[in-house]
């Protein structure tokens, strides 16, 4: 695959690294590594990006790509707790118990109430959730790896099973430097060589996102934001995002993708 896209000047070879061309001209290097044919192989079905035919740059969800989403306002009341896990079960022992620490710290405020549970995708009912649940789903049954940030856990596991709560993600309500560490833990733990995350441009998701070391750890990733074009965003926006998500598990997002209100996304990588 890797020989006929280099070819086709589609994708170019470096000693050391994958480069991208897009309509015959190099447009970035994506990440620099020995390349076997296993190595090319396994980075084209990952997030990397692909030139497309019209000169724009693609990406996808493969099996060495983490997604990252953000939790919702809305939720939905039930009760459907299946197979209880937890994030925490996947991270090393300490940054494990970390994390079980902070969340209990700000049970109250957030007035957690875990008398009812459901895993946090179904939990969730915002647009993002109504419009890309059932990708979400398919996504967990193939084995992707989804996770959520969320104001009341800090990190989930996308069918971590949660109660109702009722607060706002804030990095600040978190301690420094320990939901970075958490998802590099993760990151490492499942082999992951690429994350991509669909979220607000300038939320406090997105900052979270930037603030982990992704390069450190030898890891592409890539924070795809709608952009808010007129009036009501509160609901375009998340649609939008949910949207872009169904996209990305059904097949891939390229950049020159819009949403059913039109809007835009934009792409920053890091």
């Amino acid at each position: 695959m890797c020989s006929r896209l280099t070819h086709s000047s589609r994708v170019g070879r470096q000693l050391g690294s994958i480069s991208v061309w897009a309509g015959g001209q190099q447009s970035w290097d994506l990440r620099a590594f020995a390349l076997s044919r296993v190595d090319c192989q396994q980075a084209m079905v990952s997030s990397f990006w692909m030139a497309t035919n019209h000169g724009y740059l693609s990406c996808s969800l493969g099996p060495g790509t983490l997604l990252l989403i953000p939790c919702s306002g809305d939720k939905k009341c039930g009760h459907e707790p299946g197979q209880v896990g937890s994030i925490c079960s996947a991270l090393d022992h300490g940054l494990a118990e970390q994390l079980k620490h902070a969340r209990a710290g700000i049970r109250d405020r957030a007035h957690i109430d875990e008398t009812t549970l459901m895993p946090g995708y179904r939990r969730y009912a915002g647009e993002l959730y109504t419009s890309g649940s059932k990708s979400i789903e398919m996504a967990v049954s193939t084995g992707r790896r989804v996770l959520i940030v969320s104001g009341g856990y800090g990190l989930l596991a996308v069918d971590e099973a949660i109660g109702m709560y009722d607060m706002r993600f804030a990095i600040r309500d978190w301690p420094r430097g320990l939901l970075e560490s958490c998802l590099l833990d993760y990151a490492r733990g499942a082999s992951i060589r690429s994350a991509i995350a669909i979220m607000g441009r300038t939320t406090d998701y997105a900052k979270l996102i930037r603030k982990v070391d992704w390069k450190g750890a030898g890891i592409t990733a890539t924070i795809i934001s709608p952009v808010s074009q007129g009036g009501g965003a509160m609901v375009k926006v998340p649609r939008a995002q949910g949207q872009a998500v169904e996209a990305l598990i059904a097949g891939g997002l390229a950049e020159d993708w819009r949403s059913s209100d039109g809007l835009a996304i934009t792409f920053e990588r890091m």
